[in-house]
């Protein structure tokens, strides 16, 4: 792929969109998502700690987009904190997103980003821990650009 200059990172639930730069990247949460994928490749292995809890980040990756899933574990339980949706082909996976939305009963705000985009679905349990939301923005983008740019991004990336 070519170069990227930057990804539109957009909240469904506030309509927020805001350009998201490649050199913008946390270098914490990168370092955990390379590792993450890493594991599930070797081991199957998608979980991670942070700030003293585990998550477990379940992706789809396709020709159209990636979907994904970050939850936290905690006492044997599975709670789903945010749904993710990125793509720079096409709305499709943005549309899954939105239909999830609907289904689930959560107050969107749902204006179509433009390509390339990744798109976050902020479920309730991670809506009432503002600390939480602003890592969560973080980890998205990252996980956007690594869906997009692929080896590029995972190679390029300082």
């Amino acid at each position: 792929m070519d170069s990227l200059e930057y990804i539109w990172h957009h909240t469904a639930n506030t309509g927020y969109v805001k350009r998201f730069f490649p050199a913008d990247t946390n270098k914490d949460i990168y370092a955990i998502l390379t590792k993450i994928f890493k594991n599930s490749v070797v081991n199957n292995d998608t979980t991670f700690n942070f700030n003293g809890n585990t998550y477990l980040l379940d992706t789809v990756l396709d020709n159209k987009g990636l979907m994904g899933r970050l939850s936290q574990l905690r006492e044997n339980r599975e709670i789903p904190l945010v749904e993710i949706a990125c793509s720079d082909v096409d709305h499709t996976a943005f549309n899954q997103l939105k239909s999830l939305a609907k289904h689930l009963n959560i107050e969107h705000t749902f204006g179509r980003p433009n390509l390339p985009y990744i798109s976050e679905l902020l479920l309730p349990p991670v809506l009432a821990d503002k600390k939480t939301i602003d890592w969560i923005h973080k980890v998205t983008c990252c996980l956007g650009l690594m869906g997009i740019m692929g080896n590029d991004f995972l190679l390029n990336y300082k």
